[in-house]
């Protein structure tokens, strides 16, 4: 089979555009100007279309990925019914996961509590539940239950891709980052131009990424159709049969999560991003080689919101209104924007845990806030991720036009790591 592919049609000797080029993207005079540190405003790209063959795999490599796989199915089991026992990974040994406080050990991989309480019980499935208890046993290899969400984490799978994150003999030993879109069903254009530019594996300087979409279904018949048909020949998009609307972007972004964590556990960081945003590579990657490996799997890093004011039912028309009945207080605790932002891949196995003993929110990252809340998580926040307002970084504003080409314009602000915004 044949796939769409991008070939630059500029300048290569200047190294610091290499990534362009491979990405495919046709520079003009201004795309020369974009580099790091810089402010961009409606740049313009042109796509071209070329065709390559895509890459076979040796014979090792689909054994290995045939034997990998009924591990992978095993874990996604596990995580739907809380399986502890079933689920491939780290075993914890020779810790009391009844005891009062759990000491911290970077050979203990699981969040951990210093003292003889835990976290806000906003939201928690009855008030004596424990959440550092049901992750300790969970990872010791115990079955969970009596959590809130049951019936959503059995919800099925339209379409998968389980293989995605197998990595080749030709390509580095390690995958390091996992991108998850997610995309609203009917965004076909941006999804295709975020193929074209930096959701392009080739792009991110010689690291090894995987990228997928998390899409909910289309009532149309026909719709839904393209979808799965788009599926087949691109190969990286997930879907779970649930109606893809606002209101269910909670069940979009756990649907992410057990996902990574069930058939990406060679990832060590899970990367989230909405498919309206622009993402500099070059700036991901100097933001990752500075940390720490064990550390980054157990944080969250993003654009951290403090102390947001609920919006009430009667306030006008909003799409994030809820109502006392729903959500009583009237703050949340902080989050971080679900817009974009980066988590280790142990931490969102607790945080998956943890969202089972918290109640539902149709606002994902609110929501997450919530469960992060009683896992006494500290975010990370970076001053050059910025959304929303007046300033706005890695956000995209994308147009397509039919006719030969797909034109999009974005409208980015980027700042490199250790300067002053501008």
């Amino acid at each position: 089979p044949e796939e769409e592919q991008l070939r630059g049609e500029f300048d290569t000797e200047d190294p610091e555009f290499e990534w362009r080029r491979r990405a495919g993207i046709i520079g003009t005079r201004t795309v020369r100007e974009f580099k790091p540190g810089t402010v961009v405003t409606q740049v313009h790209y042109m796509i071209k279309h070329t065709t390559v063959q895509r890459e076979t795999h040796s014979p090792k490599d689909l054994s290995r990925q045939n034997k990998s796989l009924d591990v992978k199915d095993a874990r996604w089991k596990a995580l739907r019914e809380l399986d502890g026992w079933n689920f491939d990974g780290d075993r914890l040994k020779a810790i009391n996961c009844d005891a009062m406080s759990i000491a911290a050990s970077k050979f203990k991989r699981i969040s951990f509590r210093k003292y003889d309480w835990f976290g806000n019980q906003l939201f928690s499935y009855g008030k004596e539940v424990d959440i550092f208890r049901q992750i300790c046993h969970f990872r010791r290899g115990s079955l969970v239950s009596h959590t809130l969400h049951q019936q959503s984490r059995t919800i099925p799978m339209l379409i998968n891709f389980p293989k995605l994150c197998e990595v080749t003999d030709n390509e580095r030993g390690t995958l390091d980052l996992l991108i998850l879109i997610k995309s609203r069903n009917t965004h076909y254009s941006l999804r295709e131009a975020i193929r074209k530019t930096w959701g392009n594996d080739m792009c991110w300087l010689g690291k090894t990424v995987r990228h997928v979409f998390v899409l909910g279904k289309h009532n149309d018949s026909k719709e839904q159709e393209r979808i799965v048909q788009e599926a087949k020949y691109h190969g990286d998009i997930i879907q779970r049969d649930f109606i893809d609307h606002y209101s269910n972007n909670t069940y979009k972004t756990m649907f992410a999560f057990q996902w990574a964590i069930a058939y990406c556990p060679e990832a060590p960081i899970y990367l989230f991003v909405d498919d309206d945003f622009f993402v500099s590579p070059v700036e991901v990657v100097a933001f990752l080689e500075k940390l720490d490996p064990w550390i980054v799997q157990h944080q969250i890093v993003g654009s951290q919101i403090l102390m947001s004011r609920v919006v009430r039912n009667g306030t006008g028309p909003s799409k994030w209104a809820l109502s006392k009945a729903v959500y009583p207080n009237a703050y949340y605790p902080n989050y971080v924007s679900g817009g974009f932002y980066m988590i280790g891949r142990e931490l969102a196995l607790d945080l998956y845990i943890a969202t089972q003993f918290t109640g539902f929110l149709p606002i994902d990252d609110a929501y997450l806030g919530l469960a992060l809340n009683k896992l006494l998580i500290q975010m990370g926040h970076k001053n050059y991720i910025h959304m929303g307002g007046k300033r706005k970084m890695l956000k995209s504003h994308f147009e397509s036009e039919e006719d030969e080409h797909e034109k999009f314009s974005t409208s980015i602000e980027l700042n490199s790591l250790g300067n002053k915004r501008r």
